[in-house]
């Protein structure tokens, strides 16, 4: 994991090519897409390397509802008692996040790029398979 300042009060955690931003807004912190699921802990390391709690987070803002960007809404809604904002076009797949429609089959993707196997095993162990919902 690492976090990256991207811009004054804007910080990207990244794991397993999966990014989440922390943003600083005047109500405390705003999270922006919410990762995978053992990214967890990364997000409570980035929050006391920012000088904040949990209780600082006012809520959580998707850009939209595939897999790798709700792996921790729900928990952080439901653990720490605060809002989750999705576009009403995206709240059918923020509930199914593996429902989305492909190009290609997912299974044979691997097969024709294989240099991507790498990073699908690092999405894997960073908890691609179990997102809450």
């Amino acid at each position: 994991m690492f976090v990256a300042d991207e811009a004054p009060g804007i910080h990207r955690l990244c794991r397993a090519v999966t990014n989440m931003y922390l943003v600083e807004v005047d109500e405390g912190i705003l999270v922006v897409d919410a990762g995978l699921p053992r990214m967890w802990g990364d997000l409570l390391s980035a929050l006391s390397r920012l000088g904040r709690a949990p209780s600082d987070v006012v809520g959580v803002m998707l850009t939209h509802a595939h897999f790798d960007h709700v792996g921790l809404a729900a928990r952080i809604g439901r653990t720490w008692g605060v809002p989750v904002w999705v576009h009403h076009a995206d709240e059918t797949l923020a509930h199914l996040p593996y429902t989305y429609q492909r190009e290609r089959s997912r299974v044979l993707f691997p097969h024709r790029h294989p240099r991507s196997l790498p990073i699908l095993g690092s999405m894997v162990l960073a908890g691609a398979l179990g997102v809450e919902v």
